[in-house]
């Protein structure tokens, strides 16, 4: 069951997502055009766009059928997929139903266009009027004929005359340079900057031989132990199959055991079953650290699903220390 917050990046979702939104562009456009077939048009974008957007509801109907109805993971998945097989079928239907009737309405043949027919009765009246106009047009050409108008006389118009002398303007004298005296600004000794001081170089005290073995310390028996300790061996029953419980406990040198977190996203009776394992073993000879330790407390961490023994293999075996893999730490963080 894909969680929620990455139904997202599934091929399966984002390519119904895509064609949706291809689906309301050619849907939009269809209406801004207005074309004599946008009946049609939207048809078939509706459709395809139902049909695309059931699709991709496809992940988000599974998550919902296992997540607050239960359902199991395999029905959950066909009745999801069922789903959108459905309405795909329906919107095909449709489809086939009215495109052609819509498609077939909206072509225009020849047969529908006829000549335009005008009879002699309908010319006469034009005639009339145009006759009507050019004599009229006539008779005010013969008026403007009769009016003349004298053109008028344009007199001639002299330039005038250029003087002979010329008169100049008189010449600025230059300003003669003014000389400033000379100021003799002080002098101000600057102050050398005193060197920064270099901090001596702090001494760090050497590691001891029994921390650096602590820090090299094999520690996958110890989780193994544990590990055993909580589940090995305990058959149980009364949980859906897949049921899932991450848990997290610190535990001190002494075997005490604190700081309890546990968390599930589909049975919360699953989780109280790990908890109650986890508080079990509280101050059990199980937890001793490994004698070489130099540790105060440890953090385990760890994950449990409910399995059926005869469809898994795996389910119900015991736990090795070969099943850790040290360059690969996910199980248990140290601390200090």
């Amino acid at each position: 069951m894909a969680s929620a917050s990455k139904i997202w990046r599934y091929s399966l979702f984002q390519i119904p997502a895509v064609l949706l939104v291809c689906s309301l562009l050619g849907l939009a456009i269809a209406s801004a055009l207005q074309t004599d077939c946008f009946s049609a048009w939207r048809y078939l974008f509706i459709g395809l766009a139902w049909a695309s957007f059931m699709w991709m509801l496809v992940l988000p109907i599974d998550y919902l059928l296992q997540k607050f109805l239960r359902v199991n993971m395999s029905l959950a998945g066909r009745l999801s997929i069922l789903n959108a097989i459905f309405w795909s079928a329906l919107v095909a239907v449709v489809l086939a139903n009215n495109l052609p009737k819509l498609i077939s309405s909206c072509q225009i043949t020849l047969n529908q266009i006829r000549p335009l027919e005008i009879s002699r009765a309908d010319i006469k009246p034009f005639t009339r009027s145009i006759s009507r106009l050019e004599a009229r047009l006539e008779e005010e050409a013969a008026q403007e004929e009769k009016i003349e108008e004298p053109e008028p006389e344009l007199e001639e118009i002299s330039e005038p005359e250029e003087p002979d002398e010329v008169v100049t303007e008189p010449e600025e004298p230059e300003p003669e340079p003014i000389e400033l005296p000379e100021i003799e600004l002080p002098v101000e000794e600057v102050a050398e900057a005193p060197e920064p001081e270099i901090p001596e170089p702090v001494e760090e005290e050497p590691i001891t031989v029994a921390e650096l073995e602590s820090l090299n310390l094999d520690w996958r028996p110890w989780k193994a132990a544990v590990w055993n300790s909580l589940f090995y061996g305990r058959n149980v029953s009364g949980y859906q199959y897949g049921a899932r419980a991450e848990f997290e406990f610190r535990v001190d040198k002494d075997g005490n055991i604190s700081d309890v977190f546990v968390d599930t996203p589909n049975s919360t009776a699953f989780a109280n079953y790990a908890r109650q394992r986890i508080i079990s073993i509280n101050r059990t000879p199980v937890l001793n650290f490994p004698d070489s330790s130099e540790r105060s407390q440890v953090i385990y961490e760890g994950v449990i699903v409910f399995c059926n023994t005869f469809t898994d293999p795996r389910c119900g075996e015991r736990s090795l220390p070969e099943h850790y893999d040290p360059d690969n730490e996910t199980i248990i963080r140290e601390r200090r």
